[in-house]
C-alpha cells in the first residue's frame, strides 16, 4: 500500500511541476487549481504516512497518530472544499453570473475542521485491525457529500449553458470523487482516497488546466478577439461609410440637378467645384473601403473586354481640370500601334493610373504632368501594356522609397501640410498591381520630379491600333453632348423607400426627366403597407432605417401572398459599401445593389434593366383617338381662359419649335396635355402627350413632323369652343383714358405683389371694357400672362401698354 501512495505522491508532485514551471495569466481558477495541488500534495504524503503508524501502534504514540490523521483527513476536507469553489465557479463563470463562492459555506468548513480537531477519532477497535470513524471522521464524508450534491443542483439548474467540454471538466471527477467516496465510506481498510484525489487532480489537468490545453485556449481567445475586432472594424467602417455617404449624396445629387438644369456660366462654375470636391471627399472613403476589402480579402478583379481609348478618355477628363486649376500643362503621348480592345479589369486600371496622375498634379506646382501609354507584345495574344505618369514636382528622397508604400504615410508631411489625401493611395496601387501580376517602378530626383511606370500583363481581344489618340479625343469631345434621360416610362410606378427626406428629394429629382411615376415610404413598415395595396414595378429599399430595417422589410414582403409585388425586382439603395457588402445583400435576396452616393446613369441604367418593355415609351405613328363624347359641366371661365390664351400658348411653342429647344418644348406641351384634358379636349390632349413623350426621348424628327397638326389642332379646338361660349350678359362699358391708367396701375400693383384675386378682378372688368381693335391682340396676352402667373410678362406689357 504504501508503494501506491508513493507513486501517487511522486506523479501529483510531477504533475505540479509542469503546472507551476507553465507561464500562464493569473486567473481564480489557477488560483484554486495550485491550491488543490498544494492539498493533494499534503494528503498524499500524510496518507502514506498514516498507514505507517496505523501498522505500528505499538510503537508509534497515540498523541502522534492523532496528530497526522487530523492532518490526513483535514487536507481531504480542504480539498473537497476547494473541488467544489472550483466546480461552482467553472459553472457560474459559463452562466454568466460570475463564480465566487457564497459565505455561508465558510463556516461549514471551519466547523468540520474544528469537529475533526476536537471530536473522537476512532481508528482500530478490534483485534483483527477493523476500522470504525468518529465523528471527526464522519465530519469529513458529510462536507464532501454535501459539495457533491450541491455541485449536481448546480449542474443541473445551468445545464443548458455548459459546453461539452465543461460537462467533461465537471462531470469526470465529480464521478471519481463519488465512487472513491463510497468505497472509502463502506470499505474503510480500501484506503483508496489518496488515489481519488489523483485521479481528480489528473482529469482536471488532462482536460483543461496543462499548458497545452491552456496555450489552445489563449489562442482561441485571442483568434476570438481579433475577429471581435475585425467585426467591430467592419461594423465601424459600414456605419461611417453610411453616415458620410448620406450627406455626401444629398450633395452630388442636388449639385447634379444644377448641371442639369441651369446655364447660368456663373452657377456652374460654382456646381462644377461643389461636384469636385464632393468627388475627393468620396474618393478618400473609397480608398478606406478598398483597403478595408483588401485586408479582408474581398477585394476581386472583374476582367471585361474594354477599349483603351475610352479609358484614357475617363483619365484625361478627370485630370484636365485639376491640372488647369494648378496650371499644370498636361501631356499625353499614346503609341498608335498599342492594340485598341484589351481583355482586362479596366475600372481597377483606371483606379491605379488616377492614384498616379493625382500624386503627380498634387506633388507638382509649376511645370507639367505627362502620361504616357506603350506595350510590349509577350505572347500571342497577350501584351504588356506600359503606362508611365512623369511630373516635374518635388521628388522623393532615396531614403523614403520604402516608405512610399505604407498605409497612412505621406512623404514630407510637414512641408505637405496643405496637400489633401489620407496615405492610402499608393498602398492601395501597389496591392492591386500585385493582383494583377504586375510591376511597379518607380524613378525620382528629390527636387526634379518622379516617374511612375505601371506594367500590367492584358489579354489582347483586337489587334486593331488604337492610332491617332488626340483625334479621337477630339471626336469625343465633340461627340459629348448634354444630359439625355436614358429612358422614358411615365406608366412604370416605382416605390422609393428611405428613412431621410433629403435621400428621397435627390432620388425623385434624378428621376424626374424619366416621368416615371414615383411613390415614396419613409419606414419598413410603410413600405409593407404600400407593397400589399399596390403593384409596383420595382421597389428601391434603403437598409439602415429605424424600427424595421430594408433587409427585414425585404424578408416580410416575400413572406407576404396574395399581394400585388408578389414578384416586384427590390433593389438596395444603401450607403453600406464595405467589403461584401454587394454579396450580403444578394445574398439576403435583394435583385441587385446601387451604393450612394447615387450616380445618376447609374440610378437610370439600373432602373431601365429591371422595368418591362411594355412601360417603356417609344416613338412611333400618331394615331388619333375617336373623340369622346363632350363633357358637360366644365367651368365657364376655364373654356374662355382656354380660348382666349390659345394664341399666345402657339406662339410660345412655334418659338421653341423654331429654336429647337427640346426642354422648352417638352414643357409646353405638357402643359398643354394638361390645359386640354381639363376642358375635354381628349384628342388634342392625347397628341400633346405623345409630342411630350418624344421630347421627354429627344425624337426631334417626330416633333417636326407632328407639331404643325398638334398646333391645328388646337386653333381648330380654340375656335368651336369659343363659338360656344355664351354672350357676356352686360354691353362692354366705355372708359376714360385716364380710368384704364388707373385699372392698369391697380393690375401692376396687384401682380408685384403678387395679389392674384385683384389681379384677376382687374382683368375681368378690363375684359367688360371697351378698347380699340389695335389693343385686342395686347388684351389677349395680358389675359394669357395673368392666367399663367407670368408675373414679369405681365408687368411688361402693362408698362408697354401705358
Amino acid at each position: 500500500m504504501i508503494k501506491m501512495q508513493i507513486a501517487l505522491l511522486i506523479a501529483t508532485i510531477y504533475i505540479a511541476v509542469l503546472y507551476f514551471s507553465a507561464k500562464r495569466k493569473n486567473t481564480y481558477n489557477h488560483g484554486l487549481f495550485s491550491q488543490m495541488l498544494l492539498a493533494a500534495i499534503v494528503n498524499l504524503s500524510f496518507d502514506m504516512i498514516t498507514v505507517y503508524t496505523v501498522n505500528h501502534l505499538d510503537t508509534v504514540p497515540p498523541i502522534l497518530n492523532r496528530f497526522f490523521h487530523t492532518i490526513f483527513i483535514g487536507s481531504i476536507l480542504i480539498f473537497a472544499f476547494l473541488f467544489f469553489k472550483y466546480v461552482y465557479f467553472t459553472i457560474m463563470t459559463a452562466a454568466g453570473k460570475g463564480g465566487k463562492i457564497r459565505f455561508f459555506w465558510h463556516p461549514l468548513l471551519i466547523i468540520a475542521l474544528l469537529l475533526l480537531i476536537f471530536g473522537k477519532m476512532v481508528y482500530i477497535e478490534t483485534p483483527k485491525g477493523n476500522y470504525s470513524y468518529g465523528i471527526s471522521v464522519i465530519s469529513a464524508f458529510i462536507l464532501v457529500g454535501c459539495c457533491l450534491v450541491v455541485s449536481l443542483f448546480y449542474i443541473i439548474r445551468y445545464r443548458n449553458v455548459l459546453t461539452r467540454k465543461k460537462w467533461m471538466l465537471i462531470l469526470t471527477p465529480l464521478l471519481i470523487e463519488l465512487i472513491i467516496s463510497a468505497i472509502q465510506l463502506f470499505y474503510p481498510t480500501s484506503l483508496i482516497s489518496g488515489f481519488g484525489i489523483f485521479m481528480i487532480i489528473l482529469s482536471i489537468y488532462l482536460i483543461h488546466e496543462s499548458p497545452d490545453i491552456q496555450m489552445a485556449e489563449e489562442l482561441k481567445e485571442a483568434k476570438a478577439k481579433a475577429e471581435r475586432a475585425s467585426q467591430a472594424k467592419s461594423d465601424f467602417l459600414a456605419n461611417m461609410s453610411h453616415e458620410i455617404r448620406t450627406p455626401i449624396n444629398a450633395i452630388v445629387g442636388m449639385d447634379e440637378m444644377i448641371l442639369r438644369e441651369y446655364q447660368d456660366k456663373e452657377l456652374m462654375e460654382y456646381a462644377s467645384n461643389i461636384q469636385s470636391a464632393a468627388k475627393t471627399l468620396l474618393s478618400l472613403i473609397n480608398d478606406l473601403l478598398d483597403l478595408s476589402k483588401i485586408e479582408a480579402g474581398k477585394m476581386e478583379l472583374l476582367p471585361v473586354s474594354y477599349h483603351l481609348s475610352s479609358v484614357l478618355n475617363d483619365l484625361v477628363n478627370l485630370i484636365d481640370f485639376r491640372c488647369k486649376e494648378k496650371n499644370l500643362e498636361l501631356n499625353i503621348h499614346v503609341e498608335e500601334k498599342t492594340p485598341e480592345e484589351l481583355f482586362g479589369d479596366d475600372v481597377r486600371i483606371k483606379q491605379i493610373v488616377t492614384n498616379l496622375l493625382t500624386n503627380a498634379v498634387k506633388y507638382t506646382k509649376e511645370g507639367s504632368v505627362t502620361l504616357s501609354v506603350d506595350f510590349e507584345e509577350q505572347q500571342q495574344d497577350t501584351i504588356i501594356l506600359r503606362i508611365e505618369v512623369k511630373d516635374t514636382g518635388i521628388g522623393i528622397r532615396e531614403e523614403d522609397r520604402e516608405k512610399l508604400f505604407e498605409s497612412f504615410r505621406r512623404l514630407d508631411e510637414e512641408q505637405n501640410r496643405e496637400i489633401e489625401g489620407t496615405g492610402l493611395g499608393m498602398n492601395i496601387t501597389q496591392r492591386l498591381i500585385d493582383m494583377m501580376d504586375g510591376k511597379l517602378e518607380v524613378e525620382s530626383v528629390y527636387g526634379e520630379g518622379s516617374v511612375f511606370r505601371v506594367l500590367l500583363p492584358q489579354k489582347v481581344m483586337s489587334w486593331d491600333a488604337i492610332g491617332d489618340y488626340q483625334k479621337r479625343y477630339e471626336q469625343f469631345l465633340k461627340k459629348k453632348s448634354s444630359y439625355q434621360p436614358k429612358f422614358c416610362a411615365p406608366d412604370a410606378r416605382i416605390l422609393l423607400v428611405d428613412d431621410n427626406e433629403i435621400n428621397l428629394k435627390v432620388a425623385q429629382n434624378l428621376l424626374k426627366e424619366t416621368k416615371i411615376q414615383i411613390e415614396t415610404a419613409m419606414s419598413g413598415e410603410e413600405s409593407l403597407e404600400l407593397a400589399a395595396e399596390n403593384h409596383y414595378d420595382l421597389i428601391l429599399m434603403d437598409h439602415m432605417m429605424p424600427g424595421m430595417d430594408g433587409i427585414e422589410a425585404l424578408h416580410r414582403l416575400k413572406e407576404m401572398s396574395d399581394i400585388p409585388c408578389q414578384d416586384t425586382p427590390v433593389i438596395i439603395l444603401t450607403a453600406n459599401a464595405i467589403a461584401g457588402a454587394k454579396e450580403m445583400y444578394l445574398a439576403e435576396g435583394f435583385t441587385d445593389f446601387l451604393s450612394k452616393p447615387l450616380d445618376g446613369n447609374k440610378l437610370e441604367a439600373v432602373i431601365r434593366s429591371y422595368l418591362p418593355e411594355e412601360s417603356l415609351q417609344k416613338p412611333g405613328k400618331y394615331e388619333p383617338k375617336q373623340p369622346e363624347k363632350e363633357e358637360t359641366g366644365i367651368d365657364e371661365e376655364l373654356l374662355r381662359t382656354f380660348c382666349v390664351t390659345r394664341k399666345a400658348k402657339i406662339a410660345q411653342i412655334e418659338k421653341a419649335l423654331e429654336e429647337q429647344d427640346v426642354r422648352r418644348y417638352t414643357v409646353e406641351v405638357h402643359a398643354l396635355k394638361s390645359a386640354a384634358a381639363v376642358v375635354g379636349a381628349t384628342e388634342l390632349s392625347g397628341m400633346a402627350a405623345y409630342l411630350e413623350g418624344c421630347g421627354n426621348q429627344n425624337f426631334w424628327e417626330e416633333i417636326e413632323r407632328q407639331t404643325p397638326k398638334l398646333l391645328e389642332l388646337y386653333e381648330k379646338v380654340g375656335t368651336e369652343y369659343e363659338s360656344r361660349l355664351p354672350k357676356r350678359g352686360k354691353e362692354k362699358q366705355e372708359i376714360s383714358a385716364e380710368e384704364l391708367r388707373e385699372l392698369l396701375q391697380t393690375l401692376r400693383q396687384a401682380l408685384e405683389v403678387f395679389d392674384l384675386d385683384t389681379a384677376d378682378g382687374a382683368v375681368e372688368q378690363l375684359t367688360n371694357t371697351k378698347l380699340p381693335e389695335s389693343l385686342e391682340q395686347v388684351m389677349e396676352e395680358l389675359t394669357s400672362a395673368v392666367a399663367d402667373v407670368d408675373v414679369d410678362k405681365g408687368i411688361a406689357i402693362i408698362d408697354g401698354w401705358l
